[in-house]
């Protein structure tokens, strides 16, 4: 008998960091890619890439294969997360000019939609739920500090306050762009 299978091919350690490092930085990539489209074509305003922390862009830009350890990976993911929650932050901030025609896409929302649920499937990859919100906490309090122009620990705020900010923005964030879905859907019509 002939074994059908086609040959399963490995991949080398490098090989396999690098498809954990890109899969990582994925979704930080989709955000600046999707603003950035945004922004060219136009459409309402959301987000603005330039903002973005320049420490989690460079967390997450192109890598060799040779060169990628399990902290970059981390990092990667860690500033994917933080990228999807400056972005909502930015949603949940943007002001819109009332007399600007509405520019908007079907296709562009809900793919903004898809990278805001996506930071939280990021984040419920750091582990257990003390795990997560260590994360969720330590990227919160440093965009609340980059707001208030404090140094990240001069933050005068507990876990708890942070956590509730975090939850007011990405709620927030998912409410506008849900919003914005639904008028944009109906405009269809």
């Amino acid at each position: 008998m002939v074994d059908s299978t086609p040959n399963k091919i490995e991949l080398s350690e490098s090989e396999k960091k690098l498809r954990d490092y890109n899969e990582a930085s994925k979704l930080g990539r989709t955000i600046v890619a999707t603003s950035k489209e945004r922004g060219d074509r136009k459409l309402t305003p959301f987000t603005d890439e330039k903002k973005l922390s320049p420490d989690s862009l460079g967390k997450i830009g192109p890598k060799s294969a040779e060169s990628i350890s399990d902290a970059e990976i981390q990092s990667a993911s860690v500033a994917s997360f933080s990228i999807a929650l400056e972005t909502a932050v930015q949603i949940t901030e943007a002001r819109l000019n009332p007399n600007a025609p509405i520019r908007e896409d079907i296709n562009s929302l809900e793919q903004m939609m898809r990278c805001l649920k996506g930071g939280v499937e990021v984040a419920k990859k750091f582990g257990d739920q003390e795990a997560q919100n260590k994360v969720i906490i330590q990227e919160t309090r440093k965009i609340l500090a980059k707001k208030n122009t404090v140094p990240v620990d001069e933050l005068k705020m507990e876990d708890k306050q942070i956590l509730e900010q975090f939850n007011r923005w990405y709620g927030a964030a998912i409410k506008r762009i849900n919003t914005s879905l639904e008028l944009a859907r109906s405009y269809r019509r």
